[in-house]
C-alpha cells in the first residue's frame, strides 16, 4: 500500500525528490467543495487504474482540505504519494521549483479545472529525451474541439509527459531566477521541449483543456496584462510587456539549456525568438505606447523604453535593453530576475560573436 508523505514549509521541509522511476502525476489543487472533491476522487481512480509511480499533489486549498482528503484515501498500488503544501498566493510555476524527479521518469500535470478520461501508462522503451503527447482537446467532454493549432498552445506542454532531464533542468531554471518566474514560463518550457525532445503521440489518454483565459482576443489581452502585473511590471503592465517578458525568458532558457543544443541549432533558435518578438509585436508596441505616454507618469522612462523596444532587433540590443531596465522605477519585484537575465542573455551574446 502507498504511504503519503507531506512536505510543508512550516516544518522546514520544502523539496520533493521522487525515489521511484516511471510515470509521475502532478496535480495542483486550488479549488474546494463538492465539485472539487469529484476531481480528487477521479485522481485517486486514475492512479488505481494506471501505471503511476508517483503522485504529487500541490495543496493550496484553505485549511489543507486536499491534504486531509488524500491522506484518507486507499491507493491500490504501491505509488509514492507526496503532498506539497504551498501558500494559495504562490504562482503555480513558483511552486514547481520544489519538485525533482529520479532519472528515467516522466511527469505530466492534470489541473482541477479541466477534464480527462482514459488511463496513463508508458508503453515500451523510450529515449531519455522522448516527450509523450496525450490526446489534447480544447473545451469540455460535452463540447470540445481538436485543431492542429491547439498543439501550439503554450499550455499544451503542461499536459505532456516530460522526461526527467528536462523537468529537473526546468525547475532549476525557476530557482535560478530567485524563486519567481513569469506566468508565461509555460511558453518557455514548450519552446525547449519542441526544440530538444523527440515527440511521441502513442498515449491514448484524452485531456479537455479549459481555455477560459484565451476564449477571445479581449480575454487574452486582459489575461496577459494581469500576468505582467503579477510578475512585477506595475504601471508598465500590458500584453506587450508580457510578450517582452516571455521573449527574454525564452532567450535566458536557451542559455540555460544550451548543452542540449548544437551550435547551429542554438544560433537558429536565438534568431527565431528575436524574429518572433519583432514581427508579431513591435508595430503594436509602438502604437500602444504612443497612446499611454500621456496617460501615465514617468514619461521620460516610457519614451526611452519605447525606443529600446523598437531597436531590440538582435541579441546585442536585447542585452542592452535588459541592462537598461534597471533605470525603470518601482520595479523592485523583477530585479532579481533581471540580474539572472543579464547573465544568461549575456552568455548568448558572447556565443553569437563566435
Amino acid at each position: 500500500m502507498s504511504q503519503v508523505k507531506i512536505v510543508h514549509e512550516s516544518l522546514n521541509q520544502e523539496s520533493i525528490q521522487t525515489q521511484n522511476e516511471g510515470l509521475v502525476l502532478l496535480f495542483p489543487v486550488t479549488r474546494v467543495g463538492a465539485i472539487a472533491e469529484i476531481k480528487w476522487r477521479q485522481i485517486v481512480d486514475l492512479c488505481n487504474r494506471s501505471q503511476i509511480s508517483s503522485l504529487i499533489v500541490i495543496d493550496k486549498t484553505p485549511n489543507m482540505a486536499a491534504t486531509r482528503f488524500f491522506t484518507s484515501q486507499s491507493f491500490q498500488q504501491n505509488h509514492e504519494i507526496w503532498i506539497l503544501n504551498r501558500p494559495s498566493t504562490e504562482a503555480i510555476y513558483d511552486s514547481q521549483k520544489f519538485i525533482q524527479l529520479r532519472g528515467n521518469s516522466w511527469i505530466i500535470q492534470l489541473h482541477d479545472d479541466d477534464e480527462w478520461e482514459g488511463k496513463l501508462q508508458l508503453d515500451g522503451a523510450s529515449h531519455e529525451l522522448t516527450a509523450f503527447q496525450i490526446l489534447f482537446h480544447v473545451g469540455s467532454k460535452v463540447e470540445h474541439a481538436k485543431n492542429a493549432d491547439y498543439d501550439n498552445l503554450p499550455a499544451r506542454v503542461n499536459f505532456t509527459l516530460l522526461p526527467s532531464q528536462i523537468w529537473n533542468r526546468f525547475t532549476a531554471f525557476i530557482e535560478s531566477q530567485s524563486g519567481h518566474v513569469a506566468g508565461s514560463v509555460d511558453a518557455t518550457l514548450n519552446m525547449i521541449v519542441r526544440d530538444v525532445c523527440f515527440l511521441s503521440n502513442n498515449i491514448e489518454f484524452k485531456y479537455y483543456y479549459n481555455i477560459r483565459h484565451w476564449r477571445n482576443d479581449r480575454a487574452g489581452r486582459g489575461h496577459l496584462t494581469e500576468l505582467s502585473r503579477e510578475d512585477g511590471w506595475e504601471n508598465y503592465s500590458s500584453p506587450e510587456i508580457a510578450v517582452l517578458n516571455r521573449t527574454i525568458d525564452n532567450l535566458a532558457a536557451l542559455s540555460y539549456f544550451k548543452d542540449f543544443y548544437d551550435e547551429k541549432k542554438l544560433l537558429s533558435s536565438i534568431s527565431r525568438e528575436l524574429s518572433s518578438f519583432k514581427l508579431h509585436f513591435m508595430k503594436k508596441m509602438f502604437l500602444y505606447y504612443k497612446l499611454i505616454l500621456s496617460k501615465w507618469g514617468y514619461k521620460k522612462n516610457r519614451t526611452e523604453l519605447l525606443t529600446k523596444l523598437i531597436t531590440a532587433s538582435n541579441i546585442t540590443t536585447m542585452s542592452d535593453l535588459i541592462l537598461w531596465l534597471e533605470n525603470l522605477p518601482h520595479l523592485n519585484f523583477i530585479e532579481a530576475r533581471r540580474k539572472f537575465w543579464v547573465g544568461a542573455v549575456g552568455e548568448l551574446e558572447a556565443l553569437s560573436r563566435h
